[in-house]
């Protein structure tokens, strides 16, 4: 395989998590928070102490912290790392996983907030690896978080119809010219994967008193196996 090859591969696999991945999130945070309360929703207490908290935690940019605390949010303009956050930590009626938010991820288990942490994980498998490990890995890869986010589209009771042709016309054509979208997209990637690093700071702080046995039982395997994607 040539490195062009590669290089086109990893630039599909970020612009689908960049456009398809957050329309499927879009339709995630629309079925939990309809677009008639999502004002109400923003300028609600508990979703601007939890919004404070992240950009205090520097998992929201100052500049993400004033647009979802404007008062007039567009989630038109949010992008997937955003959505994801505020799925995350913001909207109580998505639940927690099965094994909990930092548990190992259960198969059994299609809640929508475990398919976040299935997300995030297929986002760690595309970004933390050199470019060259996608030889023999793109199919498999492309699959995986195209079923991801067609099924995350049908849990929210919507037609998947729009999403599979988006999906199935970045899978064919090629990616053409548009230097400056990509690097958009990689942005928006890079950003959501520094919150999930302060993220991990954080927990690392609160369990700095426990024995590394105790650090590893809390943070458990998804802990590890981020950082091996980071030490890559």
């Amino acid at each position: 395989m040539m490195a062009s090859d590669w290089t086109e591969h990893y630039r599909k696999l970020t612009t689908l998590l960049a456009t398809a991945g957050k329309d499927s999130l879009l339709c995630a945070f629309d079925f939990f928070v309809p677009p008639k309360q999502m004002q109400e929703f923003f300028q609600n207490d508990i979703t601007r102490c939890r919004l404070k908290e992240l950009c205090q935690y520097d998992m929201l940019t100052a500049d993400q912290y004033r647009i979802l605390t404007s008062g007039n949010v567009s989630t038109d303009n949010l992008d997937i790392g955003e959505l994801f956050l505020l799925l995350r930590y913001c909207v109580e009626s998505v639940g927690e996983p099965q094994n909990g938010w930092e548990g190992e991820i259960d198969p059994g288990d299609k809640s929508m907030a475990t398919d976040l942490l299935r997300l995030r994980w297929l986002r760690n498998e595309i970004f933390f690896r050199p470019v060259h490990s996608l030889e023999g890995n793109f199919d498999a890869l492309w699959s995986q978080v195209r079923s991801l986010l067609l099924r995350i589209v049908r849990s929210c009771n919507q037609d998947d119809t729009p999403l599979e042709s988006q999906v199935s016309t970045l899978r064919t054509q090629a990616l053409v010219g548009n230097i400056d979208s990509y690097e958009h997209y990689r942005r928006c990637i890079s950003t959501w994967c520094s919150a999930d690093m302060k993220r991990f700071e954080i927990l690392l702080h609160n369990t700095r008193r426990q024995s590394l046995p105790d650090l590893i039982q809390v943070s458990s395997n998804n802990f590890i196996q981020y950082l091996s994607h980071v030490s890559l």
